[in-house]
């Protein structure tokens, strides 16, 4: 019907416009390197980033299984689960990925020696932001997946847009007077400022309204998606 099909399409529009900005702001930094420091520097920021990115890659699972879990304790009013489980995945994620970062800090030269060749040499400094912006990631995961599950998509797209024209700007900016480390930089500054920041006030009244009371939350869910 017209309703339902209404319904449906204003939160698949979100995603959409969220997934658009996440891409925009997460996937441009090689074309920042290769616009500005030639092709040839692409490789010495993509390989180390690709390091990092298999322990995001491993949190998206770990986080990400609890959306629809998240969705059915909504459901079935049970906000002492939805604040437990969150409390789990986000300590126990995050306190892996800080220990995964600074191996991967220390070592990850050795690592890729073995995995690309010894041409392959990351300065340690450029090895530690990636680990900064690694644990980031780790932090932000589970919030996302809370939001998404109770219906809280509106801030998740603001703050991904103003990070993507803000990570844009600021890579450009740090590439051109720091060199590679700037892409990182450039991105590790606005997902702070316009995500993590952010998406912790607005998680932490979402735990606390589930903490009071259970009344009705998948009404209010539902209210703040339409």
């Amino acid at each position: 019907s017209p309703e339902s099909a209404s319904r449906l399409f204003h939160p698949g529009m979100m995603f959409f416009l969220l997934q658009l900005a996440i891409s925009v702001g997460m996937q441009t930094d090689n074309i920042v390197i290769a616009q500005i420091l030639g092709a040839k520097s692409v490789a010495a920021y993509a390989v180390p980033a690709r390091l990092f990115s298999m322990v995001n890659a491993f949190l998206i699972l770990l986080s990400g299984a609890m959306w629809p879990a998240y969705a059915d304790a909504v459901a079935h009013s049970d906000g002492p689960w939805i604040r437990r489980g969150f409390t789990r995945v986000a300590v126990g994620g995050t306190a892996l990925t800080i220990v995964a970062a600074v191996f991967l800090a220390i070592f990850g030269n050795q690592i890729l020696a073995v995995w690309v060749g010894p041409q392959m040499h990351a300065p340690p400094a450029l090895l530690a932001v990636f680990g900064l912006q690694c644990v980031l990631y780790a932090y932000l995961q589970p919030m996302n997946f809370l939001l998404n599950g109770v219906g809280q998509l509106r801030v998740q797209v603001i703050g991904a847009l103003v990070m993507a024209v803000l990570n844009l700007a600021l890579s450009i900016l740090f590439v051109i007077h720091y060199g590679i480390i700037g892409a990182v930089l450039g991105t590790v500054i606005s997902v702070l400022v316009a995500q993590v920041v952010p998406l912790t006030v607005v998680t932490r009244n979402v735990l606390k309204k589930f903490s009071q009371s259970t009344a009705e939350p998948h009404s209010e869910s539902v209210d703040t998606i339409n």
